[in-house]
Formats: C-alpha cells, sequence, structure tokens
C-alpha cells in the first residue's frame, strides 16, 4: 500500500515536472506527458531547460498542430469564397453572338463573302464596342467532313491544310465604314497569293470571329462554301431604255473569257436588280438563262428609280462559271402615254356665265380636266384652270356680255409627267 502511493506521489511530481520519471524495465512508453521513453528520459529541472524531446514524437506532434491549422485555414477560405448557399454556378458566357448569316458567291473569278454584324451578346444584352472581325479561309478536303473530326478540325483544319486569316477589319476601319454597309459587312477573296491551279475549281469553306474587346471573342460563323471558276469578261456598255411600267436593260455580247482567251460554247447572261445598299444581289430577275442581249423588266412602277447589273455565264461542265458585274444602271420608268381626250363637250350660255358640259374619260390614272377658253378673234386658248378638276362640268362667270367665247377640255393623268391629251370638240357660246 505504501508503495502504491508513493508510485502516485511520483507520477504527480512527473506532472507537475518538477522531476522525471525514471524508465522502468521493459517499459518503453513512460516518459513526462507522454514524451519520452526508456531510452531517452527527459529530465526537467526547476529553473533549467527541458532536455530535447525525440525526434519521432515531436514530428509527430507537430504534424497535427499543421494539419490542424491548414484545415482551419481551408474551411475559413471556402466560408469567405461563397457567396451563397447552393450549388456551383456555371461562368456567364461573354462576347457576341457568332454570325449566322455568313455568304460565300463565286463570281468573276472572285469570291464575295457578305454576313451581317452581330448586334447582342450570348447572354441577350445589347452588343457593342466591336474592336475587330476575323475572316478565315480554308481548302475544302474531304476527309475534313467525317465523323470523327472534331469542330477545331473542321474550322481550322488538319496539317497540310490549315485554315488562313484572311481578313482582319480593325476598329479604325469599322469606324471609317470602310468594307461597311449599314450593318453588313461586304468582302471579296480575289485569291491573291495562290496559284490558278490552287484557285480556280477548288472548293473553299469560310468562317468569321467577331471581337469587343479582350477576352470576349464571339464563337465561329457558319461555314459558307464557294468554288471560284475561271469565267467570261463582264458586260460592256450596259444601257437602259425607260418606258410605261417598263424598263428595257440592253448590252454588247460578250466573247472572252477574263483571262483574255476565246470563249468557246454559248454565252448566257444574267440580269441582276442591285438594292441600294448594293450588296448583297439577290437572284437574278431572269427565270432562265439569257441568250439575249437585253431583258425588258415589268415587274417596276413608274416614277420609282431601279438599279440594274449584268453578269455573263458560261458552262464548265455540269457548272456554271459567272463573270464579275457590269456598270450598274439606273433608270426610272415613267407614264409618257396621254389618256383619250373628253369627248361630248357642250357649252350654255346664260346671264353673265357659260355653262360647259362634257363626257367622262374612262382611265385608270385620271387625275382631271383642264377647260381652255378664247375670245373671238384670239387664236391662243388661256387656261382657266390651273388645277386639274375632277368634276365633268364647269361654270365661267368671268365673261362679258355679248362677246363670243369659244372653249376646248383636255384630260391629265397622274404621272409625274402629267401627260395631257388632245384637245376635245371647241363649243362656242355668247354670253347675256
Amino acid at each position: 500500500m505504501d508503495q502504491i502511493k508513493a508510485t502516485m506521489e511520483e507520477r504527480r511530481e512527473l506532472i507537475r515536472g518538477h522531476k522525471p520519471e525514471p524508465a522502468r524495465e521493459g517499459d518503453a512508453s513512460l516518459g513526462p506527458i507522454g514524451c519520452g521513453n526508456a531510452e531517452s528520459p527527459i529530465f526537467c529541472i526547476p529553473g533549467s531547460e527541458p532536455a530535447p524531446l525525440p525526434d519521432g514524437l515531436c514530428m509527430s506532434r507537430t504534424r497535427r498542430y499543421f494539419a490542424s491549422a491548414l484545415l482551419a485555414v481551408l474551411v475559413l477560405t471556402i466560408s469567405l469564397g461563397c457567396g451563397r448557399k447552393g450549388p456551383p454556378q456555371v461562368p456567364k458566357a461573354r462576347g457576341p453572338v457568332p454570325v449566322m448569316d455568313l455568304k460565300a458567291v463565286a463570281r468573276g473569278g472572285a469570291v464575295t463573302l457578305h454576313f451581317t454584324l452581330p448586334s447582342k451578346n450570348i447572354d441577350g444584352t445589347p452588343f457593342r464596342g466591336l474592336t475587330r472581325i476575323d475572316v478565315y479561309r480554308r481548302a475544302r478536303m474531304e476527309a475534313q467532313d467525317g465523323l470523327d473530326t472534331s469542330m477545331l478540325d473542321k474550322l481550322f483544319g488538319r496539317k497540310g491544310n490549315k485554315a488562313k486569316l484572311l481578313f482582319t477589319i480593325k476598329e479604325d476601319e469599322l469606324h471609317e465604314g470602310k468594307n461597311l454597309l449599314g450593318r453588313e459587312v461586304h468582302l471579296v477573296d480575289d485569291g491573291k497569293g495562290l496559284a490558278p491551279e490552287n484557285w480556280f475549281a477548288n472548293v473553299f469553306d469560310y468562317f468569321v470571329f467577331t471581337h469587343g474587346g479582350r477576352w470576349r471573342k464571339s464563337p465561329p460563323s457558319n461555314l459558307a462554301r464557294a468554288m471560284p471558276l475561271l469565267g467570261p469578261k463582264l458586260p460592256e456598255k450596259v444601257t437602259k431604255q425607260s418606258g410605261d411600267s417598263v424598263v428595257k436593260i440592253a448590252w454588247q455580247p460578250q466573247t472572252l473569257l477574263a483571262n483574255g482567251s476565246p470563249i468557246k460554247g454559248e454565252v448566257f447572261y444574267n440580269v441582276y436588280r442591285v438594292p441600294n445598299g448594293g450588296w448583297p444581289l439577290e437572284d437574278p430577275l431572269n427565270e432562265k438563262l439569257l441568250l439575249a442581249c437585253s431583258y425588258l423588266d415589268h415587274d417596276v412602277k413608274n416614277d420609282s428609280e431601279y438599279r440594274y447589273t449584268v453578269t455573263t455565264v458560261i458552262a464548265h461542265g455540269e457548272l456554271f462559271a459567272e463573270s464579275a458585274t457590269s456598270a450598274t444602271v439606273c433608270a426610272t420608268p415613267v407614264d409618257r402615254i396621254a389618256p383619250p381626250a373628253p369627248g361630248g363637250l357642250e357649252a350654255v350660255a346664260g346671264q353673265g356665265s357659260v355653262n360647259l358640259l362634257w363626257k367622262e374619260t374612262k382611265a385608270p390614272d385620271l387625275l382631271g380636266y383642264r377647260v381652255y377658253r378664247r375670245r373671238a378673234g384670239e387664236g391662243t386658248f388661256m387656261l382657266l384652270t390651273p388645277e386639274p378638276i375632277l368634276r365633268t362640268l364647269f361654270l365661267d362667270r368671268t365673261v362679258f356680255p355679248n362677246v363670243e367665247y369659244a372653249y376646248c377640255v383636255t384630260t391629265v393623268d397622274n404621272s409625274s409627267s402629267r401627260n395631257e391629251s388632245g384637245a376635245s370638240n371647241v363649243v362656242v357660246a355668247r354670253p347675256r
């Protein structure tokens, strides 16, 4: 019992740190406060520094402290970095929406590109601050159209057939309006830098990126495809002739290719109506290729201006090669045909007046009637109604009694030229 009390007292002293616990044979786990072992006890004498702890046990405790501190920092970082509870949020897409109306038209040995600039961002907000447009061209290869080809491979190609940055329109050019028609872009690729055998009769793909500042690049546009062919020269000496609801376009026949060699085979033509912006051209007005060197456009309205251009077309096997567009001509159809003259004019003399009556003229473009008068002995009729009248009767109160007057009436149409008919029958009256 006394031995047990002595042992407990020794352990209390060990806990207070006044003296070490001697090692016991076969007990390697004893030591002050769980540190040390039988071979390396710690002797803590009051007023002196404790002996070093064993390396293994001190490093284990240090690692635990470090791991606990790291865990606390990680928890704090997560709690501060999360704005709200909930599932992770997908970052919002930035940049303009892609161009989706890119078109490529092979004409005149070149490829004409036109597209509309985006007006919205991908997130639906208005797109402003366009800084650059990049247009790429890549020769088409059958292997790149396979199902195992990635999107980037389809766009930029693989080894030996890389897409080429064809045009870059920068911010200063956009502000100056170069190549821009409103929000439409018009570009021409003439194959510069390529040998003729690598340009003509080869298929090319085109796609576009738009930029709205740093890290604000649009996805790629739709792919537009075209095959330039060696075509004929454009038509020359294009003329126009306007008529009543019709425009006639004529030109000289073309016999040469663009390289100056003669054309072998038939030569055809297309006639286009040019829009106000100039581009893009719609389908030709003629439903079939024209063999004649003239075309009548009946789908017009009088007093409206129309613009026309003509191209030459030749056959390349089953394909057709079209020339560049000719010089643009403007025409305004005008009604130059006068309506029929009024008939059945009668005059009834009254007290200080003359009353005129005539038959109505049947004309779809009738504007009204003009009434003329002259006194006896005068050679020229004087207009009494500067503005045409619609009624088929007229009362003249500007006459003198017992003076003979002669009258006639004409018809006027509503065209811009105000075509006037010939005079009606002449009647004579003497007011009282």
